[in-house]
């Protein structure tokens, strides 16, 4: 159709000729009368570009133009492929990366409306996850001073991000990549990336900021895509200095816009859902409520029975002040969420022949050698074999967000403090208490003498990968989940990893297990790394967090695989170091040789 707006899809491409047909076919079954592909072949050296030109030939009737940048990172990118397509007139920029998978073919239609709802007021719109920025973000120092994130549930399953379902939008001052849409009215008026901000680092903050400057809104809307996390990190080569270029790019963001960000933050937050049903007539429905979570659990309503609906919405309007019948709705819908979650996880928990057998844990890495059948026995554990007390402190965690981790983990804790004994016992990243407490009441249940110490600023400090909440006394919230379970104090030590105090205490003795789980980012693991590595003892352990990105590990939906600095140091030293044990998810368990 003549009429109909432009659609240019602009994909950014390293190194990905295992995904990469994948990719632009999903994009093919997208695009209409009038779309434009544009992959952007950033330096690639591997037969992606052949592919293309096998897929070029194959659709014909579509036009796709390569682009080629030499291996300059994301947002360059990104601009190269929005300064080569054709930005007159209507249209959309759909910006994806090599590693998105689209699923919602009638994207371009569902686009189209969304904007034509926004009325021409919405700016730069993320399909996958958006934020807000923090209110103290200009005496803050986090590398990412963001809060109120909102995720699509075909995202990463961020631990601190609430989800929504698709055909939703909600506001949000940053949309964060990818898959973004940037309109053509948007580039035209604000332009493209800061590329001062280059190689990469908070381009998207400092777009949002542009866009508030210029009227407009930014948000979040949700479609069906898939994107799984092991499928990232397409560079080569490590990025040490990752850290410090973010760092240079929030610190020069918050010079360069000081009133802009004064004014953001001042603003009242619309944290609303909205469904968009009929855009020509702007119908939507707004699930008004009072925070983000009861407008969540409003949405999810969606999957209820229509008998059960019809029953809550009859109590609520006939017996409104009834606290009987609130108790009954509570009851409600604790039992449909209890339902759900258990026909998520019931081929995890169900009883299995094979896994129905209590053995140690060097007989499990042993007997189970995959780590995905490694992972699944220690989840069966949890639910078959784990004392009680063991699972009510993972209950207990799992309440009001108090710990990240999963139920295998408890099992894998167990199994190891109760295989090796480890006399003085050490955390890298203390959070909220969890692991640690964990060891306590393990050695407590055990009988056997362990020394508890955990090395952890107690303060919501992110790094390029992570961010905390900021309402939580972090060591008096360490020390009354201690208290909750009886255990003795443990020795806590409120440092970073790389701080005189912390490293002096870490050379201060023989370490018999380090749990290192702090800051992500690939220059501090190998510090944290080196340092842990010659105070161990000569059997001593060392289990690296969120490190088995690149391994045979594939999560299920409930995990992930970790995060590229601390899988590239289990990779690059400790597998050449030290005696690898096993993985167990993406916890990578190593002894001293």
């Amino acid at each position: 159709m003549k009429n109909s707006p432009r659609f240019n899809y602009i994909i950014t491409i390293h190194n990905k000729e295992d995904l990469i047909e994948k990719v632009l076919t999903s994009v093919l079954v997208c695009c209409r009368d009038n779309s434009f592909i544009y992959p952007i072949l950033d330096g690639c050296t591997d037969n992606t570009e052949k592919i293309i030109d096998s897929i070029i030939e194959k659709y014909s009737n579509i036009p796709i133009n390569k682009i080629y940048t030499s291996d300059v990172h994301e947002l360059l990118s990104i601009n190269a492929g929005l300064k080569s397509a054709n930005q007159s007139g209507e249209g959309f920029n759909i910006i994806l990366q090599d590693d998105v998978i689209l699923a919602d073919f009638k994207l371009e239609e569902k686009i189209t409306k969304l904007y034509q709802w926004g009325d021409k007021k919405l700016g730069c719109v993320s399909l996958r996850l958006g934020a807000n920025f923090a209110t103290n973000i200009i005496e803050s120092n986090e590398l990412v001073p963001q809060q109120d994130y909102l995720e699509n549930i075909y995202g990463h399953e961020l631990p601190y991000a609430k989800t929504f379902k698709p055909n939703h939008f909600s506001y949000r001052d940053i949309a964060i990549k990818s898959p973004i849409c940037l309109p053509f009215y948007l580039i035209k008026e604000v332009g493209i990336l800061e590329e001062k901000l280059a190689p990469y680092g908070h381009d998207d903050l400092e777009y949002a900021i542009r866009c508030y400057e210029a009227g407009y809104q930014n948000g979040v809307f949700a479609i069906k895509f898939y994107s799984n996390l092991e499928w990232g990190g397409t560079r080569t080569t490590i990025q040490p200095e990752m850290r410090k270029i973010i760092r240079r790019n929030i610190n020069n963001i918050k010079k360069w816009n000081k009133k802009s960000l004064e004014k953001i933050v001042e603003q009242k937050k619309d944290l609303i859902i909205y469904k968009i049903i009929n855009t020509s007539t702007k119908e939507t429905t707004k699930l008004k409520t009072t925070n983000q979570k009861e407008s969540l659990n409003k949405i999810q309503q969606n999957d209820i029975k229509l008998i059960l609906i019809k029953a809550k919405n009859y109590l609520k309007n006939r017996l409104k002040e009834n606290k009987f019948t609130n108790k009954i709705l509570l009851k409600i819908k604790k039992h449909r969420n209890i339902r759900r979650e258990k026909q998520r996880f019931y081929p995890f928990i169900k009883f299995n022949k094979t896994f129905n057998v209590d053995i140690n844990f060097t007989n499990a890495l042993k007997y189970f050698k995959h780590p995905n059948k490694t992972y699944s026995y220690m989840h069966y554990y949890f639910h078959h074999f784990l004392p009680k007390e063991i699972k009510k402190h993972r209950l207990y965690f799992s309440q009001e967000k108090r710990g990240f981790g999963e139920n295998a983990f408890h099992s894998m804790w167990w199994l190891l403090l109760k295989e090796f004994k480890p006399k003085n016992c050490l955390e890298i990243g203390v959070y909220r208490g969890q692991t640690i407490s964990l060891w306590s009441l393990i050695a407590k249940k055990l009988q056997f003498n362990c020394q508890i110490n955990g090395i952890s600023p107690f303060k919501p400090i992110g790094d390029s990968v992570s961010s905390y909440p900021k309402d939580v006394n972090y060591l008096n919230d360490t020390q009354d989940s201690f208290k909750h379970f009886n255990l003795p104090k443990a020795n806590l030590i409120k440092a970073l990893s790389t701080d005189d105090k912390a490293v002096k205490f870490i050379k201060s003795k023989k370490w018999d297990l380090i749990y290192i789980d702090g800051n992500h980012d690939y220059d501090v693991v190998l510090a944290d790394y080196k340092l842990c590595k010659e105070y161990l003892t000569s059997n001593g352990l060392i289990v690296f967090d969120d490190s088995s990105l690149g391994t045979s590990y594939i999560p299920p939906f409930f995990s992930s695989a970790g995060h590229p600095g601390p899988s590239d140091i289990v990779k690059n030293y400790a597998m050449k170091e030290l005696l690898f044990l096993g993985t167990i998810g993406h916890n990578n368990i190593f002894k001293n040789k």
